[in-house]
């Protein structure tokens, strides 16, 4: 299991890998894993050395009960508050 650091020393996500599964927990419970910039640049770090470990699949998931944001229409929530503004 390896932990990864962005914010404020908090673990953005876990991984774990098992017969060529590789499995990454978004961990960011206080924004309820939004889809932040750190976020987004750790799971694609992750990606790129399961690739190097010749992972065959990957599960990304919250850890269990986890409250996480949900939209019916669209996949995803985007974590707005460290994007730049727009003038």
């Amino acid at each position: 299991m390896q932990r990864a650091t962005w914010e404020n020393n908090v673990s953005l996500i876990i991984t774990e890998t098992e017969n060529s599964i590789g499995t990454i927990i978004m961990n960011h419970a206080t924004k309820r894993n939004a889809l932040s910039e750190a976020l987004i640049d750790e799971v694609t770090i992750t990606l790129d050395a399961f690739k190097e470990q010749n992972i065959r699949a990957v599960v990304l998931r919250a850890p269990s009960g986890a409250k996480v944001w949900i939209r019916l229409l669209e996949y995803s929530t985007w974590n707005i508050h460290p994007l730049p503004e727009i003038a």
